[in-house]
């Protein structure tokens, strides 16, 4: 029986999942059919709907994955207060999306507006804020203009860097988002001191 936690069944969902990456390096998603995805794994249409009920929900699972790797992140829970450590993060992060290059090129905007983004980025600016602000008065108010102003450029940059195909490195990327930041703290600094 191919119950949910098995091996046959766990060997199924992967393959489904492989299958679809591999499908979008050369089909538009809208050309991605159940049908398309079940040949390419090897599987019938009833395994695929014994996972999954549309693509759309495939999609959601590879979301999940997205999330659960990025809780594994913050499990460690690093203290960034060292620029060496946030490069980690971030580099981890971008692992990620480096992983699954061809699925967020085509579903970015939908990965980047989703809850899971949402609730990772949540967890930054109240672990971190506080850290990158220290020393500089400001408002709460302020805080979540700050924290806004560089959630949008880091997202900016990572759906920049992937739909250029990841030409450069995690770490190079990872240590530019660092660089920036530092960049905007020494300068936000020096503007509240004047």
């Amino acid at each position: 029986m191919n119950t949910p936690n098995n091996a046959r069944s766990i060997l199924s969902k992967s393959k489904i999942k492989q299958a679809l990456v591999g499908l979008l390096e050369t089909h538009k998603p809208s050309d991605i059919t159940i049908g398309s995805i079940c040949e390419k794994a090897g599987i019938n249409r009833t395994t695929f709907y014994s996972h999954f009920s549309d693509i759309a929900d495939l999609f959601k699972a590879f979301e999940g994955e997205f999330s659960e790797q990025l809780e594994k992140l913050f499990i460690h829970d690093p203290d960034i207060s060292e620029t060496g450590n946030a490069v980690d993060i971030f580099e981890s992060i971008l692992d990620v999306v480096k992983k699954y290059k061809n699925l967020y090129k085509t579903h970015l905007i939908k990965f980047f507006e989703s809850n899971t983004i949402d609730k990772v980025l949540s967890r930054l600016k109240t672990k971190y804020m506080p850290i990158l602000l220290k020393g500089i008065d400001t408002t709460p108010e302020m805080e979540n203009n700050y924290f806004v102003f560089l959630k949008s450029g880091i997202i900016g940059l990572v759906k920049d860097w992937v739909k250029r195909d990841c030409p450069e490195s995690c770490e190079q990327i990872a240590k530019a988002i660092m660089e920036i930041i530092n960049h905007f703290r020494t300068k936000l600094a020096a503007e509240v001191k004047q």
